[in-house]
């Protein structure tokens, strides 16, 4: 037929498609199983949770290597054109992939609880300092710091390097 454009989508989109949808069911499934019932289905709850970013995620990465110049990829988020399919679908591929891992996040075992790390930057009055030297120890990332250990490490650290102390 004449005046007709024919789009190939080859197997690569296909990936992305599955990826999204696969994501999208069990965000749902364990948003609903969390609304429904917290404890009762708490397992299928973790699960979905645990399923739900990283398709999405492989899918991203499917169509970030498909596109003609892979390495511009970030120039999709330069502006949000409502009107382009390019940038409404890059903009809420990144919204519901951004709200998945918070979703994962939110559902991992607390020792798996990586943000317990943040509460130890009480220690040192500047933050690089407290990183370059070294104070956080496992027993620390656990319990919370202890400040005259780790402000001893810090003076002995820096009277080392010839350094005057931050306190």
């Amino acid at each position: 037929m004449e005046g007709q454009i024919h789009v190939f989508w080859n197997w690569i989109v296909a990936v992305d498609l599955f990826g999204a949808g696969l994501s999208a069911g069990a965000y749902i499934v364990s948003a609903t199983a969390y609304f429904l019932g917290k404890k009762r289905y708490e397992t299928i709850t973790r699960i979905g949770a645990y399923i739900a970013p990283f398709p999405v995620l492989i899918g991203i990465l499917c169509l970030i290597f498909d596109l003609e110049r892979p390495a511009l990829f970030w120039k999709l988020f330069l502006t949000f054109q409502p009107n382009s399919v390019m940038s409404l679908g890059s903009w809420l591929l990144l919204t519901f992939s951004i709200f998945s891992m918070i979703h994962f996040y939110l559902w991992l075992p607390e020792r798996y609880d990586y943000l317990k790390v943040v509460p130890a930057i009480r220690c040192a009055r500047r933050a690089h300092c407290f990183f370059l030297v070294g104070c956080v120890t496992v027993q620390e990332m656990r319990e919370g710091p202890s400040e005259p250990a780790c402000r001893s490490r810090l003076q002995t650290t820096l009277s080392r390097a010839g350094k005057e102390s931050v306190w």
